[in-house]
């Protein structure tokens, strides 16, 4: 279900409790008022996971090569 449309249809409610929530959520799955959510695949979340770690680890790199010239710049040293 998609949580956006649950908790629209949940804000109505008075008092908010887990309890009060579960209801609600079977009410919404009784009445069929709810969109099923598309699922990825694990090979589609494998292949998307190879390009992200690739991303951070770049990211990594740049921050700790911007550092060393940020301290290196302190001791009159220019890379």
């Amino acid at each position: 279900m998609e949580t956006r449309q649950v908790k629209a249809a949940l804000k109505a409610m008075p008092i908010k409790t887990d309890r009060r929530d579960a209801e609600g959520i079977a009410w919404l799955l009784q009445m069929g008022w709810f969109r099923p959510v598309h699922c990825k695949s694990v090979p589609s979340q494998e292949m998307r996971a190879l390009p992200t770690s690739r991303s951070s680890l770049v990211d990594a790199l740049t921050d700790i090569e911007l550092s060393m010239r940020g301290v290196l710049r302190n001791f009159g040293l220019k890379c």
